[in-house]
């Protein structure tokens, strides 16, 4: 088996041509649930600028859907508060389903 830091991560690019178009109207975050490798590997990728700012999780220590790392992400980009809010509705399916999951998906 390859040896996790000698796998090279797949790239949607169809993504990353929305992500594009999008920031040129908006500011993008990243939120990746994922290792503290995520920078370099956006970089080793030639993606460290598809984004405004990353949310890295593992930095944070908070992973998704934990709502706390999308209103870190609505402040580092200066989201307003109607996006911000968007957050309370993921916090608020947080809550309630007991598990940190909605709609009962994994």
């Amino acid at each position: 088996m390859t040896a996790w830091p000698d796998r090279t991560p797949s790239v949607d690019l169809e993504l990353v041509a929305l992500l594009t178009q999008v920031r040129d109207v908006a500011r993008v975050a990243l939120g990746p649930n994922g290792t503290t490798w995520v920078e370099q590997d956006l970089s080793f990728q030639g993606l460290d600028s598809l984004a405004h700012t990353v949310v890295n999780t593992a930095r944070i220590g908070i992973a998704k859907p934990d709502p706390r790392v999308y209103r870190i992400a609505a402040e580092r980009v200066g989201a307003c508060r109607a996006i911000a809010s968007m957050s309370s509705a993921v916090a608020d399916c947080w809550k309630a389903s007991g598990r940190g999951r909605c709609g009962g998906s994994p």
